[in-house]
């Protein structure tokens, strides 16, 4: 697994392209008159990361739904933050002009956009809603003023009980880990535990925004996960279905980066090993000749990279010979 520069945008996007996550979301935070006017079933994510047009403006995630009997079609803007933004207002401002700009390329209408602001940080974001009031000015000359309107939906606004009342498990678990991911590990043990007990890929998808957010020690988390009751061998075994779904060599080099990244050593050493038993099923020599060479990169000495691949010492060194 490639090293996630931006964790929080990572999971942010990776929670709401979800559009049932999306869909029971849209409530918390938009008008119900909005709401109960939108056609459900229209709701799709625009994937603005293959989208030329969009991607180049770092756009964090655009949502698009048609009007109940009408030919309209809306956009929401979602605009994720972890940290008070002085720029907020102006960074949306762009956005809205950059997809202006294409429907004006496209003669098309120009299109609604309803900008949402998701906050979770720790600091207080004091923020105007209407772009119209970051302007000091006298009323009249408020009508000559561009004007829009946002959306402000920030986690630290709701109790934790407030939100383990919403009924989509995802979203509400989200949610809370994304309000708590600033505090001590410890305060979400108990939102884990309730997770994990219900829907095991849940927990994983969850607790790896903690593992590629916080450094703890291996020490740590492996107390923790005891103390949730994971058993070692669910990272395992979420490593080998990686694996069947993504193709046998990039499961296993993911497995060994992820492991050396985030320290879950034991689970994944198993899963690696379960991987390389499918390996050598499956003939993949080259699978291994990719993991010591991966492995020589980050720092494995030769005898750990013996016992993860099963290839003899003097093997391994006429294979780095090879490279």
């Amino acid at each position: 697994m490639k090293q996630i520069k931006n964790p929080h945008d990572y999971f942010f996007k990776s929670l709401f392209k979800d559009t049932n996550t999306l869909k029971d979301f849209l409530p918390l935070v938009l008008e119900k008159e909005i709401v109960s006017n939108i056609e459900q079933n229209s709701l799709k994510i625009i994937d603005n990361e293959k989208n030329k047009k969009y991607k180049k403006f770092y756009l964090d995630l655009i949502a698009e739904a048609k009007i109940k009997n009408k030919k309209t079609h809306i956009y929401f803007l979602f605009e994720h933050k972890s940290y008070p933004d002085k720029m907020l207002m102006i960074q949306i401002l762009n956005y809205c002009l950059s997809i202006w700009e294409e429907n004006i390329k496209n003669k098309s209408p120009l299109t609604p956009i309803i900008p949402i602001v998701f906050y979770h940080g720790k600091e207080n974001f004091e923020i105007k809603e209407n772009f119209i009031d970051n302007f000091d000015v006298e009323d009249f000359l408020k009508k000559y003023l561009l004007n829009f309107k946002i959306k402000f939906f920030n986690t630290n606004n709701y109790s934790d009980e407030e939100l383990e009342k919403i009924n989509n498990l995802k979203l509400a678990g989200g949610l809370i880990v994304m309000k708590h991911i600033f505090d001590n590990i410890d305060y979400l043990i108990p939102t884990f535990k309730k997770i994990y007990k219900i829907d095991k890929d849940l927990f994983i998808f969850l607790f790896d925004y903690i593992i590629i957010t916080k450094n703890e020690p291996e020490e740590k988390i492996t107390k923790i996960l005891n103390e949730i009751g994971v058993k070692q061998m669910t990272i395992a075994e979420r490593w080998m279905k990686e694996a069947q779904e993504k193709g046998l060599q990039q499961g296993l080099q993911q497995g060994l980066q992820q492991g050396l990244q985030q320290g879950l050593q034991q689970g994944l050493q198993q899963g690696l090993e379960q991987g390389l038993e499918q390996g050598r099923k499956e003939g993949e020599i080259n699978t291994k000749k990719e993991i010591i060479k991966n492995g020589i990169k980050q720092g494995i000495d030769i005898n750990t990279l013996s016992k993860l691949t099963n290839l003899s010492i003097e093997e391994i060194k006429n294979i780095l010979k090879e490279q």
